[in-house]
């Protein structure tokens, strides 16, 4: 496991609370599997959905996958709350932070409005910067 993973779950217990299971494999799902470019947006967005879930009252939501697919990051929970406001609100922040990685960098993690969906030479779809998309002199 990651030096990330292992900060993330500590950072966000109850987000990750999978009763005392190795959380990579909990499941049979994957979790954090990003780029280290999204490392950032991954943990604002468990902190936004950590912070509605403390503020809102609604029941704690687990999150059971995190990864980058087809170029976009995405969020999978269980425990979703039924209540139409609260699974909403929740939708809303995943959405928020699908979109925010269509423009960072998943290699460099950059901001970039300019950030396209590339396909690199294994086939792997990702988006990068200009920057990162350009191929190596090497």
């Amino acid at each position: 496991m990651s030096q990330d993973s292992q900060k993330l779950f500590a950072q966000f217990p109850k987000l990750f609370d999978l009763q005392g299971q190795n959380p990579v494999s909990a499941y049979g799902i994957e979790i954090f599997e990003t780029s280290k470019g999204w490392t950032n947006l991954v943990f604002e967005l468990c902190g936004e959905l950590q912070e509605y879930v403390n503020l809102s009252g609604c029941r704690q939501v687990k999150i059971l996958t995190l990864k980058s697919k087809f170029a976009s990051l995405r969020c999978y929970l269980g425990n979703f709350p039924s209540e139409v406001g609260y699974a909403g609100d929740i939708q809303n922040i995943i959405n928020k932070y699908v979109e925010l990685s269509f423009k960072t960098c998943e290699s460099c993690g950059t901001s970039d409005p300019k950030a396209k969906v590339t396909q690199n030479k294994t086939n792997w779809i990702l988006t990068l910067c200009e920057s990162c998309r350009k191929p190596s002199k090497t």
